[in-house]
């Protein structure tokens, strides 16, 4: 409860449960009944169906190391706000205009921020190694299942699309022509029902492929860069409402994990806000990167601008 009369409802979840989609129409769902005074039983349309460990029977982990998910200290959580101007000028910067194609919200800031990062880094001049990034998109398999899963499908249907491009195919102008943004919309894209089958039948996946790739160019002594981008953009946060209004702000706490990046939507709907987590040295460099800073909107949200420097 704050000063003023708001409310804050903080929510912590297991992804080992169930995935973003599912937790946010069991909290839409809290929020009908709450709103509603509903007390009697759901209708079957809302009640959870948990059929995620029969579509998908538990095996072991992927052979991926995904480094991203090792918890560092000294890690800063920043948020960059990009407004609706913004983010279709970079759109149209990547345009595919070889195939016409528009490139979505989340290729378009993934791949910019990437290169952003990889230009403020690479600033400072580094010994001659191969050095190669690996993105990691999060990928929802709910409309991609055949059928696709029913609303009320509860567990965690998220698998991880790959992307390894070497570190000069991404620097500044070079993330336009090197097609990064297709190659990122590649990876999606073989997230498919065949795909899917596969990993049904537990056979060997894309990332598999991606680890042995990156263990083969660290015996050569070269470097691997992994970022882990995940998207909560069209979620509808801001439709929830609990009986005492829609929110002013939602979001979420800052994570100790190194390399990641998390998209959401601005309360307007219009812009997106990009949570971008680096260590303090790297995080430094991109923050006062010039070209980052003439697409983003300085002091969006004042004093939550920093979520948490000293993690």
């Amino acid at each position: 409860m704050f000063e003023c009369g708001g409310i804050e409802v903080g929510i912590n979840f297991s992804d080992k449960i169930a995935d973003a989609l599912s937790w946010m129409r069991f909290i839409k769902t809290w929020a009908m009944m709450a709103r509603d005074g509903t007390t009697t039983m759901l209708p079957k349309s809302l009640q959870p169906e948990f059929v995620s460990a029969t579509l998908f029977p538990p095996r072991p982990q992927s052979l991926i190391d995904i480094k991203t998910d090792v918890m560092k200290k000294g890690v800063i959580s920043k948020i960059f706000v990009f407004n609706g101007f913004a983010i279709e000028a970079l759109r149209a910067m990547y345009w595919d205009k070889e195939n016409n194609i528009r490139p979505s919200r989340v290729e378009t800031l993934s791949t910019f921020i990437i290169s952003r990062y990889e230009a403020a880094v690479s600033k400072i001049p580094k010994p001659k190694k191969e050095r190669v990034y690996t993105i990691l998109h999060t990928v929802n398999l709910h409309p991609r299942m055949n059928p696709p899963l029913a609303e009320n499908s509860f567990g965690n249907f998220l698998v991880y699309a790959g992307t390894q491009i070497p570190a000069s195919s991404i620097n500044g102008e070079a993330s336009i022509t090197s097609g990064l943004v297709k190659k990122i919309r590649e990876g999606v894209k073989k997230m498919n029902k065949e795909y899917i089958r596969k990993l049904q039948m537990g056979e060997e996946d894309e990332l598999s492929k991606i680890q042995q790739n990156s263990e083969s160019i660290e015996k050569r002594g070269g470097e691997v860069i992994e970022f882990q981008v995940t998207s909560l953009s069209r979620f509808h946060f801001y439709e929830i409402d609990f009986g005492w209004g829609k929110p002013d702000w939602s979001s979420t706490g800052a994570w100790s994990f190194d390399k990641i990046i998390a998209l959401f939507d601005t309360s307007d709907g219009d812009g997106i806000e990009a949570y971008v987590n680096l260590n303090e040295e790297d995080m430094a460099k991109f923050e006062a990167d010039e070209m980052l800073r003439k697409f983003i909107t300085p002091n969006y949200y004042s004093s939550r601008h920093n979520i948490n420097s000293n993690l």
